[in-house]
């Protein structure tokens, strides 16, 4: 009889256990149809140039200012002439690559008064660009036909937006010049995830939101973002997503914008300290009406809210953006947001963005109509969030961003392959 008990819970174990794997691979089937998704195309116009110049070195780095730090976008070779939209101040030169601008050293050029024809006719142009990837450390070529004549060089794991020339080639804007990239050494941008987080509680604290799909532990937690952090992951800001979907930032492969709904205290006692100590930034989506001046007693058994003190410790690594003033409510399935008569709606984000002086929105249980981004663009936000699953990528709607929920059924390693 014992051995019949035995037998039996090996085979629900072991059903249970194939159940499990279906399901977290089901997941990985659908984060990978995600990321197979084509990009748009975006074009990009031509900008007025105010120097020619000409490089007088090897190796000159171009570099772009991300969080905080100068990034080598590009290295240009010795004797390329080159055009800069303007000063940025006594050491530095403005210079485009692709739809961005970066810094190129008054050190490592000399001015031109003539440049060459060819120059100019590079400047004639408008591309449409989606964003590559490169897979190593990339060539630049002048041109593309008889002998290859290297002119940059473009570091491994860096988006570019890039035009489709033919079946071997692609070309890019590299300092004012039509730069030629081997489609071997890049491959499509797969676009940015965007995370979603709500509550944090440990599992012995836990007792009323067990089933919450919006609920995982800090020890979850601080699994994803430590690997965030070994992997040299860049974390960004609403903004920055928002200009790399206009083709005007650019980003390396491995970069992530972190978000948070609704402004849950747990955010403060649990996924604060964790982000400081990975150095990451993230998003705060607040709904103001519920933020008190003064910071509560912290209480698992509720779902108490941010304080004003809390949010202004927490500055130095979270951004605050809008989820309405006091409208993140439903009633028979749909968000007050979409209901609401349109001034009431236009009234709330007006008064939320004004507290948080915000230019970026998420939809409260991500329901939204076409008036709801009328209001949004009228009062001048700049992006707006969704829950609809998936990556952003280039040329979405800035109106329209997808984002992937973090749930506690999503294993360190499904996170691993959705974030890479």
């Amino acid at each position: 009889m014992k051995k019949k008990v035995a037998l039996l819970v090996s085979v629900i174990i072991v059903f249970g256990l194939v159940i499990l794997s279906y399901k977290e691979l089901k997941q990985f089937v659908q984060i990978s149809s995600l990321k197979k998704k084509e990009p748009k195309a975006i074009v990009v116009k031509n900008l007025n140039v105010n120097q020619f110049l000409k490089t007088n070195k090897n190796n000159v780095p171009i570099y772009e200012s991300l969080d905080g730090k100068l990034i080598v976008m590009a290295t240009l070779t010795k004797g390329q002439e080159i055009n800069s939209k303007d000063f940025y101040d006594h050491n530095w030169y403005e210079i485009r690559v692709g739809n961005n601008y970066g810094f190129i050293s008054k050190k490592d050029v000399v001015l031109l008064t003539k440049p060459s024809q060819h120059l100019k006719d590079d400047l004639n142009r408008n591309s449409i660009l989606k964003y590559y990837i490169t897979t190593n450390n990339t060539p630049v070529y002048g041109h593309y036909t008889g002998p290859l004549v290297q002119i940059a060089s473009l570091p491994k794991d860096e988006r570019y937006p890039m035009s489709v020339y033919n079946k071997k080639w692609l070309t890019m804007d590299i300092a004012g010049k039509i730069g030629y990239v081997k489609r071997t050494s890049v491959k499509l941008d797969d676009g940015i995830p965007v995370l979603t987080y709500h509550h944090l509680l440990e599992k012995s604290e836990n007792k009323l939101f067990r089933h919450s799909a919006g609920t995982i532990t800090p020890e979850s937690f601080n699994k994803q973002m430590s690997y965030l952090y070994q992997q040299h992951f860049t974390s960004i800001t609403t903004g920055d997503l928002a200009n790399y979907l206009n083709g005007k930032m650019i980003l390396p492969r491995k970069t992530v914008l972190i978000t948070f709904d609704d402004g849950i205290q747990s955010v403060y006692r649990y996924a604060y300290p964790v982000l400081k100590k990975y150095h990451l930034k993230a998003t705060e989506f607040i709904i103001t009406a519920r933020i008190s001046k003064i910071s509560k007693p912290w209480n698992p058994n509720k779902e108490s809210f941010l304080s004003y003190q809390e949010m202004n410790q927490m500055k130095d690594i979270f951004e605050y953006q809008s989820h309405t003033n006091n409208l993140h409510n439903i009633n028979h399935n749909q968000s007050d947001v979409v209901t609401k008569p349109y001034n009431v709606v236009k009234a709330d984000i007006a008064l939320s963005q004004k507290i948080l002086n915000a230019d970026s929105f998420a939809y409260p249980f991500g329901q939204y109509n076409h008036r709801t981004i009328k209001i949004l663009k009228e009062l001048g936000f700049k992006s707006a969030f969704t829950t609809t699953e998936g990556y952003a990528k280039t040329g979405d709607n800035p109106f329209l961003i997808p984002r992937i929920i973090v749930t506690p059924a999503i294993s360190l390693s499904l996170f691993k392959y959705l974030v890479n």
